[in-house]
């Protein structure tokens, strides 16, 4: 339940990011990079939790 309710909020703040970039004029080949590296950033946290634990 939990983990359903992170991947909500996180897809959400995504497309609201990706909307907030469309009205400031950034191209798809930006959006593309940026959305990617927010996704391997949260990765990269996620499997640093679970080596820690």
């Amino acid at each position: 339940m939990f983990l359903t309710a992170v991947i909500f909020i996180i897809y959400f703040s995504l497309s609201d990011l990706a909307k907030w970039m469309s009205q400031n004029g950034a191209t798809d080949k930006e959006k593309f990079f940026v959305v990617g590296g927010i996704f391997l950033l949260i990765l990269i946290i996620i499997n640093v939790l679970a080596i820690a634990s």
